[in-house]
């Protein structure tokens, strides 16, 4: 009995409606279709609509089954998907500018997407060391720390007040006349560099970025001189007097023809301008050579819930306890010592996620001042595993199509699962989805260190009436695949761990997500 026969909605004496109904009672019907959201819709034997959360496709027959009998649920609070679904903009030349955004639109579909031109001042904290010469108080050194963000999560309001104008300008720029969608662009990558005057600096500069928040941040080593003039400027309101450029390369999913690519657009702005609005408040003050500042920066993830850290100095000081979130600034702890070689702040952390099958995970350390490490970027990424996969459709002949394509019907329909097996779950985390052609999939486990966790992926295609089904197991340095179907639902899958064909198919899609990573 052919998979297709088994999901057919037409009542035949085969139906996966009477086979699920079979196997349980209390249903009369299950619409097998989908959502995007992970929910399906069942009916009970009264004919009473219910939306169930706990449908799972059944990979050994292909048929939607309930995880529990089906009975009214009271709504609870829904978890973010593991899951997130990339739809590329389209690449139709060049942006059109709009006051502090790029507007990217496109006519065929009715979407515009944006993205800030100009980049944001999230944090910017400087810190002034003072010592004693020789009777005389003087600067030696110092640090700033800044955070800057492309971000447009919070910007929903922003389109809304900006819908008129944006409209007008994509007019004017010859985009026509119409009932725009705006939504914002999701990075893939973001690059940043931060060009100083080399006098200012005691060396280069460390830089973080984070895509998933559209932030780059930068801890500078400033010099004597460079900590006077920063100082001077900020105290006198005068930040926009302080040289310097920052380049921003963020990099984005993007649709050419009827593929997959990636596509940047160079930002750069000064850093005086970024600085203008800021006064003596920024400015930490060094107690002469008997006080250090510690700081603790925590680079977020989309999948955590809070980082908890707590400290205890060897200087006879209170402990201390502080909460990380998506907005949180970077923590800068005083501390004071007779002998700062000897001063050291030993710390813990508990990074918690927002799936509460993901176990919590603990992380310890030390920032010594003697070892000039008073400085620590925790990198809860490192303990999640990301894993990106592109599904192709191809026609008769072999050619790609996109997913807004007119050859595409409703019987052409792509769903996966994910299924994740690790030692540290108490059960497998199973995740599923339906795509369509040229559409990204991303998704996230999470990797505790020593472990060897063990990842399948099984898809399911329907083209044109006919069904075709693969598995495979993944390991873990697969982190990139290809899911190629043609037009009688043969589906092949290939990794960035596969032996390819230089010019490839799959090659040219592979070297397509590694570019977008």
């Amino acid at each position: 009995m052919s998979l297709n026969h088994k999901l057919n909605h037409n009542g035949s004496s085969t139906s996966a409606s009477e086979e699920a109904a079979r196997r349980d009672p209390n249903l009369a019907r299950i619409d097998v279709a989908l959502r995007r959201d992970n929910m399906a819709t069942v009916k009970n034997k009264k004919n009473i609509a219910i939306v169930q959360p706990n449908l799972k496709i059944d990979l050994r027959d292909g048929i939607y089954r309930p995880i529990t009998p089906v009975k009214p649920v009271q709504p609870v609070k829904r978890l973010p998907p593991k899951y997130r679904i990339i739809e590329p903009i389209p690449a139709l030349g060049e942006p059109v500018r709009a006051g502090d955004y790029w507007l990217w639109a496109d006519a065929k579909t009715g979407y515009a997407f944006y993205s800030l031109a100009v980049p944001r001042l999230r944090f910017f904290s400087l810190t002034v060391k003072r010592e004693s010469q020789q009777g005389t108080i003087k600067i030696t050194g110092g640090n700033a720390v800044l955070e800057v963000s492309l971000s447009t999560a919070k910007d929903k309001q922003t389109v809304v007040e900006q819908y008129s104008i944006w409209t007008k300008q994509l007019a004017r720029s010859g985009k026509g006349k119409r009932k725009w969608q705006f939504q914002p662009i999701t990075l893939s990558r973001l690059e940043a560099s931060l060009q100083l005057n080399p006098t200012h600096i005691s060396q280069q500069p460390q830089v973080t970025t984070n895509r998933d928040l559209a932030t780059a941040t930068f801890l500078i080593p400033l010099s004597a001189t460079g900590v006077q003039i920063w100082s001077n400027a900020l105290e006198q309101r005068r930040g926009n007097s302080i040289p310097g450029m920052l380049h921003l390369k963020p990099t984005f999913y993007a649709r050419f023809h009827n593929h997959v690519g990636a596509k940047h657009q160079d930002l750069s702005v000064s850093l005086g301008s970024l600085l203008a609005p800021l006064g003596a408040e920024v400015i930490v003050n060094a107690q002469l050579e008997l006080s250090a500042e510690a700081k603790f920066l925590v680079e977020w993830h989309p999948s955590l819930e809070n980082v908890v850290v707590n400290w205890q100095a060897n200087n006879g000081t209170p402990p201390g306890s502080r909460v990380f979130n998506q907005d949180s600034a970077p923590l800068s702890i005083l501390l004071t010592a007779n002998d700062l070689n000897t001063l050291e702040v030993n710390w813990n952390a508990k990074i918690s996620f927002q799936d509460p099958q993901w176990p919590p995970i603990p992380e310890t350390g030390k920032l010594s001042f003697a070892s000039n490490d008073f400085t620590y970027i925790l990198k809860p990424s490192a303990w999640v595993q990301d894993f990106t996969l592109i599904v192709s459709l191809l026609d008769a002949q072999g050619n790609l199509i996109t997913s807004s394509d007119s050859t595409i019907d409703l019987v052409n329909r792509v769903f996966g699962m994910l299924n994740f097996v690790a030692p540290y779950l108490a059960k497998p985390l199973v995740e599923g989805f339906e795509t369509s052609s040229q559409q990204i999939i991303k998704a996230s486990f999470p990797v505790l260190p020593g472990t060897s966790p063990t990842l399948s992926l099984s898809i399911l295609a329907q083209r044109g009436g006919k069904d075709g089904m693969l598995t495979r197991n993944l390991r873990l340095e697969e982190n990139l695949v290809v899911v190629k179907v043609n037009t009688q639902a043969e589906v092949e899958i290939t990794t960035n761990q596969d032996r390819v064909m230089e010019s490839s198919f799959e090659s040219e899609m592979l070297g397509v997500l590694a570019a977008l990573e």
